[in-house]
């Protein structure tokens, strides 16, 4: 075994996983020939490898870090938020996927059938800003954990993983994404499970000593008080999050059929379900830890307490297949769908082109937000809730589009602006204590928000904008 002191010891895993990662990208995208085999994939994708991929981009270093963080601290109350994300997956397989499937890989294209132009140029600008500034902080994210590892700076670990991220996903456009995202959802589970095996053949007693003191510490306990609101912002941030992204969704489009592809929501509910179960395991597992080791240090808080703990007991080979694994749960960057959205798809070799183009430049576009980000801390507030601020109105436009009797091109525009505004001013106020309320409501409040705002606006039997009307002025041939 190599000494613990060697470098190399630590990052020869993560060398060789963003090798394997670009190259299976690479192979993924040889039959890619067309900007339409590049932003559909093919359609022949089958059922549980997009449920894997779906889980891989749900998942990053930030939940790796995070949900042990809360068990280490707390409990498994996380379970009731995924409890309410179940249900809101369900209702995005039969209402969204139902609906959406087939009509295109640009999912706002539907805003403009059902509203105008306008209103899909306001819900594409929402989801670049929101991806762009969150895709941002979760590439700042995986870069601090690096060099933390290796104490060096951030800025070079930032371009290396936006290198690797444009050169496994760019040239093969969404099967490339949907097949390292497989190589990804891998990567999470053997990480998390490997540290969680050597927490157990730790425990002083076994593990039935170790599962005795942590109910003991009232550990597992999942419900509360709090569980019904829990369970209500669990379902509509999901809901919001799952059936208003463009990235997410479109994975979706590559399945065999409608079935297919909701078949693959259910079973990636089910596959996150099982991820989320280990990693609150293995929060539980370093309290149980630390409780039996009174003489070592304790984390100095608790999203601190993963790599503290491979800081103290893991060997360096350890902690590079750990690091491995953060990094490839966290460079699944949504090149895909910010290409197909802006700079969009043309024709032909040259369209293919632009599209290949396009998310290479969006790699180091997010890479440049990951540098700001580590100058300016004090904003990264925005880039993890910043899901609140726009997704909560383009589900209200959305269902509001699928069940509301008005259209409106200049309404559903106006009303995502105003919504998206308004959250963002509640969000602020919440966030200076002006405001006494959870963030993780915004979602609702701008959902049902947006979805008044479209009807109030809306004229009744009102046309959906200026070339509508003028189809509805021409005379028939």
């Amino acid at each position: 075994m190599l000494p613990r002191d060697r470098p190399y010891s630590m990052s020869t895993p993560l060398i060789f996983a963003l090798l394997l990662l670009c190259a299976a990208g690479v192979a993924a995208g040889r039959r890619v020939v067309s900007p339409e085999g590049w932003m559909g994939g093919g359609q022949g994708t089958p059922s549980w490898i997009l449920a894997v991929s779906w889980i891989s981009a749900e998942f990053s270093a930030m939940t790796m870090i995070g949900v042990p963080a809360a068990a280490y601290h707390g409990d498994w109350s996380l379970m009731q938020f995924f409890l309410g994300s179940a249900f809101a997956r369900i209702v995005v397989a039969f209402v969204f996927v139902g609906r959406l499937y087939g009509e295109g890989p640009d999912i706002y294209a539907y805003l403009e059938r059902r509203f105008g132009t306008r209103t899909r140029i306001a819900g594409s600008a929402l989801f670049v800003v929101s991806r762009t500034l969150f895709a941002s902080v979760r590439l700042m994210a995986i870069a601090a954990v690096a060099a933390s590892f290796f104490s060096t700076p951030e800025q070079r670990w930032v371009f290396l993983f936006a290198a690797a991220a444009a050169l496994s996903v760019s040239w093969g456009g969404l099967r490339a994404a949907v097949w390292t995202g497989l190589l990804q959802a891998g990567a999470i589970v053997f990480a998390g499970g490997a540290v969680l095996s050597f927490l157990v053949a730790g425990f002083e007693g076994g593990l039935g000593e170790g599962l005795r003191v942590a109910e003991n510490a009232g550990r597992f306990a999942v419900w509360s008080w709090s569980a019904p609101a829990a369970v209500i912002t669990g379902f509509v941030g999901s809901l919001a999050a799952f059936g208003t992204d463009q990235e997410t969704l479109q994975r979706l489009f590559c399945a065999r059929s409608r079935i297919s592809a909701q078949q693959a929501v259910i079973f990636a509910a089910a596959g996150a379900g099982l991820v989320l179960v280990l990693f609150l395991a293995l929060g539980t597992g370093l309290f149980v830890f630390y409780e039996q080791r009174t003489a070592l240090a304790l984390p100095a808080s608790p999203d601190t307490a993963l790599a503290h703990f491979a800081a103290q007991a893991l060997s360096a080979e350890k902690r590079g297949l750990l690091l491995a694994g953060f990094v490839l749960a966290s460079i699944d960057l949504p090149l895909v769908g910010l290409a197909t959205v802006f700079p969009g798809p043309g024709s032909g070799r040259a369209g293919l082109k632009r599209l290949r183009i396009g998310a290479a430049v969006w790699a180091f576009a997010l890479a440049g937000g990951a540098v700001a980000f580590l100058e300016s801390s004090r904003w990264l507030w925005i880039g993890f809730k910043i899901g609140g601020i726009v997704y909560g109105p383009l589900l209200g436009v959305f269902l509001y589009g699928f069940f509301g009797p008005r259209r409106s091109d200049g309404a559903g525009a106006a009303s995502l602006a105003a919504s998206a505004f308004v959250c963002a001013c509640v969000l602020g106020a919440i966030e200076s204590s002006a405001f006494s309320a959870g963030w993780h409501w915004l979602p609702l409040f701008g959902a049902v928000l947006a979805a008044g705002l479209v009807h109030v606006l809306s004229r009744p039997g009102g046309s959906r904008g200026g070339r509508s009307q003028e189809r509805k002025r021409s005379p028939k041939s």
